[in-house]
């Protein structure tokens, strides 16, 4: 009848449960998914958050990997553009598993660098940016709120359902903590 059928697709490196589950439960700031072209946008994204959020709450946002390269200001947002627009809550933003921007971090210019990760620091100032990388981004992540059971379970079955959608019928599912096999 005029149609194709091929065998169901595999997608060998997934974060399911973590994909899943930021796209249903953080605040989307991703320049693939939505209209954001801009570190406005960016942060006009989070201040609508933090609007409707109590004062000291976390806002926790994910963003696309690199997209530094792509937005018009060819750069992410640091910790001075989320102190002005949140100045009320502590954010964390990460642009994939590789990058994590904090507002106003729990560290100094005289913390060095954790083992397998880098704090980057303004090169006039010495003070850091809020920008972590690899597992400096566990400083962050140590104190930011986790998701619950219940959240893990309804990310994965939603990206379960995403994975269907297109076709993608086997999965490698790369789980870097172990609370989503629990």
């Amino acid at each position: 009848k005029g149609r194709t059928a091929i065998p169901g697709l595999t997608d060998t490196h997934v974060h399911l449960s973590e994909k899943g589950t930021a796209e249903k439960e953080l605040v989307d700031c991703r320049d693939f998914y939505v209209d954001v072209n801009s570190v406005a946008d960016i942060l006009q994204r989070l201040a609508n958050a933090a609007a409707g959020a109590p004062k000291g709450s976390w806002i926790v946002a994910h963003g696309s990997p690199m997209q530094d390269f792509r937005i018009e200001d060819k750069r992410f947002p640091n910790r001075h553009d989320l102190d002005r627009v949140v100045p009320d809550n502590p954010v964390s933003i990460s642009f994939g598993a590789h990058v994590t921007i904090a507002n106003t971090p729990k560290i100094t210019r005289d913390i060095p660098d954790p083992a397998g990760g880098h704090i980057r620091h303004d090169p006039q100032t010495g003070e850091p940016t809020g920008e972590l990388h690899e597992r400096a981004q566990l400083i962050v992540k140590k104190v930011a709120p986790e998701f619950n059971y219940l959240q893990l379970k309804d990310g994965i079955v939603f990206a379960l359902d995403q994975c269907l959608q297109r076709g993608v019928t086997t999965v490698h599912d790369i789980v870097r903590y172990a609370e989503p096999v629990r």
